[in-house]
């Protein structure tokens, strides 16, 4: 029964409204995100937990920052996401497919 007064209640109310009102009465709440919510949070941002890398199809892209983040050793990103494909040919080769064998399974369509 409460969870329906109480939801009943949220509902009613936008969440920037519902929250204020939380937070005069000292309740603690806080919203649920989504992902966009996250991406855009200005907290989030400032402390660097996503940050912005180069992709080659969009320019760049929001990830999870590397964690933990150590102040004598901080961790970096050393290598962009790969392309789709970009290592088929390594790995199929790694694996013993011959190259002829790779320029007939693409021509294919299987890879």
């Amino acid at each position: 029964m409460s969870d329906a007064i109480v939801g009943g209640w949220i509902g009613e109310r936008n969440q920037a409204d519902a929250l204020e009102i939380f937070g005069r009465a000292e309740v603690t709440a806080s919203a649920v995100y989504d992902i966009e919510d996250i991406i855009a949070d200005p907290h989030i941002r400032e402390r660097g937990v996503i940050v912005d890398l180069p992709d080659g199809d969009v320019e760049t892209a929001p990830m999870h920052n590397v964690l933990p983040r150590f102040s004598d050793t901080p961790g970096t990103f050393r290598l962009p996401a790969p392309g789709l494909g970009e290592h088929t040919g390594a790995l199929l080769a790694e694996l013993g497919i011959a190259e002829e064998r790779q320029v007939e399974l693409k021509e294919r369509g299987v890879i």
